[in-house]
């Protein structure tokens, strides 16, 4: 099975801003695999079924990566 992987390069840009945001997407929701929801069976051939709550439905997540560029002191 093939992951995604996203390596950041960290090197202050001469012209840029004091804080960069990137954002990485469509990752598989590790709480719930993917599938947005959790089954649980409550009785004989009943199903009860919790929406994820890390993924909120969607089964997929994002990261967003903050870097904020500081003196050092």
């Amino acid at each position: 099975m093939s992951k995604q992987k996203h390596i950041i390069i960290v090197e202050p840009d001469k012209y840029s801003a004091n804080i960069e945001r990137m954002t990485f997407g469509n990752y598989k929701c590790p709480a719930c695999g993917g599938s947005g929801h959790f089954v649980e069976q409550i009785g004989r051939d009943e199903y009860k079924t919790t929406e994820c709550s890390f993924c909120s439905g969607t089964g997929n997540v994002k990261a967003i990566v903050t870097i904020e560029w500081l003196p050092d002191m």
